[in-house]
């Protein structure tokens, strides 16, 4: 088993279904997010195409985009609850360089049942189940693209960061994207996990040594 299928099936199990989201991003998908497309913000602008492709002018640089294109497709179906997620790939831009492709999981969820006591409990029990253990949430209120002081940051016992965070949508996200309720969100790069896995499954303590 992969440390890409543990993650796939650890959510599975606490009820997530897998979908598959936009793998081409249109232009002014990350306003419709909610990020500020500043011009020193390379990652908020995606990484574009040399020629779009139809509709299509850049590759994703995060999944937030493409998850909550699947949770407005799930709304406007008429679910009334819905867990979904993706694994799929992102591209950091680089100045004057070939970006650098990672692979990122991202998942969602909303109904009567889910809420930011519900989602931050099934982030906690998904990275325990994948082997990081040692880890906890800081509040942040600087990521615009997560309702304000929603947003978590997940970090290491060392203080460092696991390439990842979660929280409540943004207001002004689930009004562009049609989701008529409050939907909560994660966002994860899977190697700083899978790394982070490796070490607790190997550590031995000072004392065994």
């Amino acid at each position: 088993e992969s440390f890409e299928d543990r993650c796939r099936d650890t959510l599975r199990a606490l009820g997530y279904d897998e979908g598959f989201g936009m793998k081409l991003y249109p232009d002014g998908i990350y306003k419709k997010m909610n990020m500020i497309q500043d011009e020193w913000d390379l990652n908020n602008k995606g990484v574009l195409l040399k020629e779009p492709l139809g509709t299509s002018v850049g590759l994703p640089t995060v999944l937030t985009p493409a998850i909550e294109q699947i949770v407005s497709e799930k709304w406007a179906a008429g679910e009334p609850e819905a867990r979904c997620f993706e694994v799929s790939h992102i591209f950091i831009p680089q100045n004057d360089a070939a970006p650098i492709e990672k692979l990122a999981l991202s998942f969602a969820a909303y109904g009567p049942s889910v809420s930011q006591a519900s989602f931050t409990a099934e982030m906690d029990s998904f990275l325990t189940k994948i082997g990081n253990k040692n880890h906890f949430f800081i509040p942040n209120t600087q990521a615009i693209a997560y309702k304000f002081g929603e947003c978590r940051l997940i970090l290491d016992e060392r203080m460092s960061y696991l390439g990842g965070n979660f929280g409540g949508m943004s207001e002004k996200a689930e009004a562009n994207f049609g989701i008529g309720t409050h939907a909560y969100m994660a966002n994860l790069e899977l190697m700083p996990l899978e790394n982070k896995a490796a070490e607790e499954y190997g550590y031995i303590p000072p004392e065994l040594r």
